[in-house]
């Protein structure tokens, strides 16, 4: 049996979305032969159970200068190594972001005679949410690339992403997508249609560039008695101006819980900056239990990774950010027929099919 070693800041029980794609690799990789162990600064409860080796590296100091948390964490780790309770793995897969620790490639090659694969969730040099400097913007850069020297394999959820980071003819590219974690589908569809009104759901943050208050200011003026509106994440401050009677706010859930609530609502929502790299992950979750998508973006409607996704897609809508083509397109959503659709090859299994044998490779 192979052994594999992940270090991810974020594994449950952390509830965000950082944590999912390398839980469910580190619960499933076992399937395919692999001994696993994980690296994380989430702390673990007193009761959990696992087949995997869980070691909790609490970052304890915060970056000074460099925001990444990356940048300190990646110090306990080596301090962790040093005690000697990892012995050599055949790989080490690293995720971010955060992404400093990624400079731990070269260390870990070394100290565990193993292979490294970097896992970009996200752009890190190049993301357009970030409004670097042009100085920071070359240090990144030049960060990134010395990263991707030291390593053996460069993982990335969309192609738009791999396109940004520097090509090394010696090394193996792969575009793994999220997908949605199929052991928690549910098998009984909970929708239950409310007479006359519709359910609608969002997961996820909201983001400074797409901002929710047009889509609020329709529903408070047209839809007050046509539609529920169910909220999954941290940011409901920004649902305040929501008229209480159609808000049902449930905080940060478990994702079990979380698709269990969606696959109770019509719609799902997702607003978008526009941006190409644009995956996110909520869409596979809402493609998985067949539920109309209404896309609403600040930048140009049906452009880059979240139209590639959604393009074969029969159930979705797009919008421009404003009030008048959200209101056009959310009625066409509510009055649309629910057509069928098979996602199994988006599920995450068939990712770590392709991880498996990224990793068969190197």
């Amino acid at each position: 049996m192979k052994r594999i070693l992940l270090v991810s800041y974020y594994y449950k029980p952390f509830k965000g979305v950082g944590a999912a794609r390398m839980t469910y690799w580190a619960e499933n990789l076992n399937l395919h032969g692999y001994e696993v162990e994980i690296i994380t600064a989430i702390p673990q409860p007193d009761t959990a159970e696992s087949d995997v080796k869980i070691h909790f590296v609490p970052n304890e100091r915060r970056p000074f200068l460099v925001a990444d948390l990356g940048m300190t964490w990646k110090k306990e780790i080596i301090e962790f190594l040093k005690r000697g309770i990892i012995k050599n793995v055949d790989y080490t897969i690293i995720s971010g972001g955060p992404f400093m620790h990624f400079g731990l490639t070269n260390y870990l090659k070394k100290k565990l005679k193993c292979k490294v694969v970097l896992d970009f969730r996200d752009p890190f040099a190049s993301n357009d949410r970030f409004k670097d400097s042009i100085v920071a913007g070359k240090v990144k850069k030049y960060l990134e690339n010395k990263y991707i020297s030291k390593a053996d394999g460069i993982i990335s959820v969309n192609q738009h992403i791999l396109n940004r980071l520097k090509f090394f003819s010696n090394k193996f590219y792969q575009v793994i997508e999220n997908g949605f974690d199929e052991r928690f589908l549910p098998t009984k569809k909970n929708y239950q249609p409310h007479e006359n009104i519709q359910d609608i759901v969002y997961a996820g943050k909201f983001y400074d560039g797409c901002d929710p208050s047009a889509l609020i200011s329709v529903l408070n003026q047209k839809y007050l008695d046509k539609v529920i509106f169910h909220y999954l994440g941290d940011g409901g401050k920004r649902l305040e101006i929501l008229e209480e009677k159609i808000l049902k706010n449930y905080g940060l859930v478990e994702y079990e819980r979380t698709m269990s609530i969606i696959d109770s609502c019509e719609i799902g929502l997702i607003l978008t900056e526009g941006k190409e790299f644009e995956t996110l992950t909520k869409p596979f979750d809402y493609m998985a239990c067949e539920k109309k998508i209404l896309i609403i973006t600040e930048g140009k409607k049906r452009v880059g990774a979240l139209h590639e996704l959604t393009k074969d897609y029969p159930n979705v809508f797009w919008s421009e950010n404003n009030d008048i083509d959200i209101d056009k397109n959310l009625h066409l959503a509510l009055n649309a027929s629910q057509k069928s659709f098979n996602a199994d090859k988006l599920a995450r299994k068939e990712g770590l099919k392709k991880l498996v044998s990224l990793l068969n490779e190197i």
